[in-house]
């Protein structure tokens, strides 16, 4: 069963990810939500609410919508089973000395996980988290700047 937790990776409906970091100048963090017909990027709300990420909402600013191309599915992150049920919400110490920090949220049979990250501190059962995080960013970049947004 444990093996099953590891390996098996379903795709949340909704998901978001990004960058933050404190102590800088202008854009602060930057979020992205990925649903099957939107993809939206927020730079305004995450690090005022880093310390309650329960209060964290993204605030619409860039949206390609499903009349731009069509199904945003393959912009998500496909998840291990076995994050929906790690206790942590924190792995590794995240911008706590300016280095920044990686966010990650999903829904998943009906629970919200919310995660912060320091690239190299990344959970065991999935070493790659950030760097998939940057490739999916790159990507969305992409997609957005093709359609003017």
């Amino acid at each position: 069963m444990v093996v099953g937790l590891l390996l098996i990776r379903p795709q949340p409906g909704t998901i978001v990810f990004g960058h933050f970091a404190g102590e800088c100048v202008g854009n602060c963090g930057t979020m992205y939500q990925v649903s099957e017909k939107v993809i939206v990027r927020d730079t305004t709300s995450f690090f005022q609410n880093r310390n309650d990420l329960t209060k964290f909402s993204i605030k619409f600013q860039n949206v390609s919508g499903q009349e731009d191309e069509g199904n945003f599915d393959n912009f998500k992150i496909n998840v291990p089973l076995v994050m929906l049920l790690d206790p942590r919400n924190k792995f590794g110490c995240p911008d706590c000395y300016d280095q920044g920090g990686y966010y990650f949220q999903f829904t998943m049979l009906g629970i919200t996980r919310r995660f912060q990250i320091e690239k190299g501190h990344e959970p065991f059962y999935y070493k790659e988290l950030t760097t998939d995080i940057d490739r999916k960013i790159e990507k969305i970049i992409v997609e957005l700047k093709q359609y003017g947004r």
